[in-house]
């Protein structure tokens, strides 16, 4: 879940943040770094079925975050990036339950466990490079140091767990 959730993270701010029509084309200089600032909201009103039949209730999801790029190579049809997230937030709403975090934050009073170890496990990827290669258009033609983020999100999924595995046990 982890894995499929940052991609999709990934994927979609940094195709919505840069991505063109065909008529436009990015230039970036080797060398240089770009900030790449992005929040997307999504409102969902879903309908559930069953027991509670005809009960409907409304999700509110908003992701904030940044996300630096630098061009490390320029390449005949795009560029080679190194990419690493330097800030993440996270906030979703239901009628019954609220959860929100960010990673910036330090204050840890009053601050619920769960939020606690979502802020704690989204931290441990921050400033972790990974590398894109982004077409001239916008397009993510690759992504690689993937599974290094996961590898360390899914370890701190389990710091402190009575009983849990070795981190060599559960990436290995």
């Amino acid at each position: 879940m982890s894995r499929c959730f940052l991609l999709l993270v990934l994927m979609s701010i940094v195709t919505a943040a840069i991505a063109q029509n065909d008529t436009i084309s990015i230039n970036m200089n080797k060398g240089e770094m770009y900030a790449l600032d992005y929040k997307m909201t999504s409102t969902t009103n879903t309908t559930l079925s069953g027991a509670q039949k005809g009960n409907s209730q409304k999700v509110f999801i908003e992701l904030e975050g940044g996300l630096i790029l630098s061009v490390k190579d320029v390449l005949t049809d795009g560029y080679r990036v190194q990419a690493y997230y330097n800030h993440f937030a996270m906030k979703s709403e239901t009628p019954k339950v609220s959860f929100s975090f960010d990673t910036q934050q330090t204050d840890t009073i009053g601050i619920e466990e769960d939020e606690l170890k979502s802020r704690r496990v989204f931290s441990a990827i921050m400033n972790h490079p990974f590398y894109l290669t982004i077409s001239k258009t916008g397009a993510i033609e690759e992504i690689e140091g993937l599974d290094q983020l996961i590898e360390k999100i899914t370890l701190e999924q389990h710091v402190d767990k009575p009983g849990s595995q070795s981190a060599a046990q559960i990436v290995g």
